[in-house]
């Protein structure tokens, strides 16, 4: 196997990175967007929104991972649920301009639809290698038309943050980590990351703006990441999100 002396960042260690970034981009966000023309120059914000690009990919990362580590999904998906309605007002005070928007969805939302997706898409697949006597159409069918359906929501009448190239991500990351569980090759995780590299290219160029081509430098710290759990703090990332939200839309009505 490979030098991994460059694998020396925890998942723990990825949230923090996550969560400075994010924190930049909703400065940015949040004090840079009064029609362009108030409290951040333009370039000062474009600055802190593409550092802020980095992000949204870790924790998409982090959620695959997370589904992989979890002793309970449907614990797991409760507990994004319930952070999801908690961060709802402060998301939409915050970045939506009022709650006349509170249609629009936050990323806990987007989090826990592919962490459902990844979980359909998985069961699937488990459920073909284990009764191999059952035609494959008849296991996957309903699994496919859950997963479809949820796309044609989101697309249609669910506008969650990042949209379907969120829940793209999210999968881009499943099927490759999957990929590298099957593969006991010195090669196998070079050639995982650069087709991360290029679908990440791809969906970002196809389904988000041209600033979110920034996002593929998030690869950088997730080869980093040496899969061990680090520190705890387990509802640090939840409870932070919606009150990081709220302490800069404050700092925004007193500025």
């Amino acid at each position: 196997m490979g030098n991994n002396n460059y694998k020396c960042l925890s998942s723990f260690a990825l949230k923090i990175i996550a969560i400075l970034t994010m924190t930049i981009d909703h400065v940015g966000a949040i004090l840079g967007t009064k029609n362009y023309d108030g409290i951040l120059p333009y370039d000062t914000y474009m600055i802190l929104r593409t550092i802020g690009r980095l992000a949204f990919p870790i924790f998409c990362y982090l959620i695959v991972e997370g589904y992989f580590h979890t002793r309970s999904v449907k614990k797991y998906a409760i507990r994004l649920l319930g952070f999801a309605v908690i961060s709802q007002l402060p998301y939409n005070l915050a970045l939506k301009g009022g709650i006349s928007h509170f249609y629009n969805l936050n990323i806990f939302f987007t989090l826990l639809f592919g962490l459902i997706l990844v979980w359909l898409i998985d069961t699937a697949i488990k459920k073909i290698h284990s009764k191999e006597d059952v035609p494959h159409q008849g296991i996957i069918l309903p699994y496919l038309f859950a997963v479809l359906a949820i796309f044609y929501a989101v697309d249609n009448f669910l506008p969650i943050d990042y949209g379907v190239y969120g829940l793209l991500l999210i999968l881009v990351f499943y099927f490759f980590r999957a990929k590298e569980e099957t593969l006991d090759n010195p090669d196998a995780e070079t050639k995982a990351l650069f087709a991360q590299f290029v679908a990440m290219g791809a969906i970002s160029f196809l389904f988000s703006s041209q600033l979110q081509i920034y996002s593929l430098f998030a690869l950088i710290p997730i080869a980093m990441h040496n899969h061990k759990k680090g520190k705890g703090l387990k509802y640090m990332f939840y409870t932070y999100y919606p009150l990081h939200l709220l302490i800069i839309y404050f700092i925004s009505i007193v500025l």
